[in-house]
């Protein structure tokens, strides 16, 4: 799955403030490391009732359904990870379930509120000794059919670099980027036990540049989502 941004000349995708301190907006002179992301939110089975609504998270337009988000976070200046959430829940206990589940190798489409998903960067091959030392919950190896594949669950700021299975690539102006996704990323469909993605499912896609408050005029943070698109997945671009 590829998903496609561009912001005007003279941005640049994934530019951050650099610095030990976290952003203080009554001091903003003083240097603090920043966030951006790149995220892409996906109504997987076309189904208003599962997953989250986007305007919940702060994102645009008001529209109900999306299960799942894969995005790529740059934090303090540079790339810090890769992941993906699975919006299946509606506290912490319904969290906790949903993890088991996605250690099984199964994602799941149930109806959540925003603030209550699972996270977690995939890797297709067992992760480096870095990365293994920063997982906050994990490493897990999955279970058949991915057999030599593994996810750990994280969060915002997470101690990286942190590389999984999503790839981008970044214009040399820096105002276009490419993000790639494998379907394997979303697992297994519990319900099915088929990938959740496939080639032929139509999905709705959201595309979202986010950005914490040290650039913004009022300091607060930004995010500007383009309009939702629904898509066939197929071997073809266009």
């Amino acid at each position: 799955l590829y998903a496609y941004y561009r912001v005007v000349d003279g941005g640049v995708i994934g530019k951050t403030s650099v610095g030990s301190n976290e952003f203080d907006k009554n001091n903003p002179s003083q240097s603090s490391a920043g966030r951006y992301y790149v995220i892409a939110a996906v109504n997987i089975d076309n189904n208003d009732t599962t997953g989250c609504w986007l305007h919940s998270g702060s994102y645009h337009p008001t529209a109900p359904g999306f299960d799942a988000n894969f995005e790529v976070e740059f934090f303090n200046g540079s790339y810090n990870q890769d992941s993906f959430f699975d919006h299946a829940a509606n506290n912490n206990t319904e969290v906790n379930y949903l993890k088991n589940e996605n250690k099984k190798n199964h994602f799941l489409l149930l109806p959540s509120t925003y603030h209550f998903f699972s996270e977690y960067i995939y890797w297709k091959n067992k992760p480096t000794e870095n990365e293994t030392k920063g997982c906050f919950d994990g490493p897990y190896q999955l279970p058949r059919p991915y057999i030599n594949s593994y996810i750990c669950f994280t969060q915002d700021k997470a101690p990286g670099p942190f590389h999984g299975v999503i790839s981008y690539s970044r214009s040399e102006k820096g105002n276009e980027l490419e993000m790639r996704t494998p379907f394997e990323g979303f697992l297994l469909n519990k319900d099915t036990d088929r990938p959740t993605l496939q080639l032929g499912m139509t999905i709705n896609i959201s595309l979202t540049l986010e950005a914490s408050a040290e650039y913004s005029i009022p300091r607060e943070w930004a995010t500007d989502t383009a309009a939702t698109i629904q898509y066939t997945l197929s071997n073809s671009t266009t």
